[in-house]
């Protein structure tokens, strides 16, 4: 079953039903994927600084 028919079997239902009707696909994908950026950002630890700032440190 194709993407397109799956979500036309869910809306003829959530009508019947008298339900929502559910979001199209792929309306929120991108918004999705900055999301998951966001929070692998967040995850991530703090970088150290580089090697010239590390120089420069020890100097100072």
């Amino acid at each position: 079953m194709s993407i397109t028919s799956t979500y036309s079997l869910d809306v003829y239902r959530a009508v019947q039903r008298g339900e929502a009707i559910p979001p199209a696909p792929g309306r929120d994908d991108w918004r999705v994927i900055a999301e998951l950026r966001e929070a692998r950002r967040a995850a991530r630890p703090p970088r150290r600084p580089g090697l010239l700032a590390r120089i420069l440190g020890r100097l100072a």
